[in-house]
């Protein structure tokens, strides 16, 4: 059997394959790899589209870490060159749309690389508050509560689908919310 949707994908398999790469679990058939991997892509793809709240965040993530790599870069093409003039490192600074002609400028370029802060502050602010105290909870355990909160009775966590534990979590989210709102 080969696995090509999200809705008979067993969540466990999707997130193995999430974690190591593995897409050979996607079949347990002699299948070709390559054919695999486009399978995993549209997989990938579907689930990208159910779960657009929590894309957001990952490229909100990575625009994050993406900032922080430039302003390093230019922090150290700045250090060095206060040292030694480099070619390679001018065309750094002006590809990050910087003027670099003498040496006075490296200080400006600095302060003005600071601005990059700014930015990831403010994208900082749009991420959700992270909780602390938040522990690893074993899949099982999780999709059991999750269960037992969205009322569905017995889940036998080694077959549900991707999309059968997407809705049990939505239902036990808006379950948790509103709970919250009657007290």
């Amino acid at each position: 059997m080969i696995f090509k949707s999200l809705d008979t994908i067993p969540a466990k398999i999707f997130y193995k394959i999430m974690g190591n790469g593995d897409v050979s679990l996607l079949s347990d058939e002699s299948t070709p790899i390559n054919e695999l991997e486009v399978i995993w892509e549209e997989i990938q793809a579907e689930d990208e589209v159910l779960n657009s709240e929590q894309n957001k965040r990952i490229k909100t993530y990575s625009k994050i870490e993406s900032l922080l790599a430039k302003l390093e870069s230019i922090k150290h093409a700045v250090y060095y060159l206060k040292i030694k003039d480099d070619v390679e490192l001018r065309d750094l600074l002006k590809s990050h749309g910087y003027k670099y002609e003498t040496k006075e400028d490296l200080d400006r370029i600095l302060l003005q690389s600071d601005g990059i802060n700014d930015t990831i502050d403010k994208l900082r602010l749009k991420l959700p508050k992270e909780n602390q105290n938040k522990k690893n909870i074993p899949f099982d355990e999780m999709v059991l509560s999750a269960g037992v909160i969205a009322g569905v009775g017995y889940i036998d966590t080694n077959t549900i689908t991707k999309t059968q534990l997407d809705g049990i979590l939505k239902i036990t989210e808006s379950k948790i919310k509103a709970s919250g709102k009657g007290k």
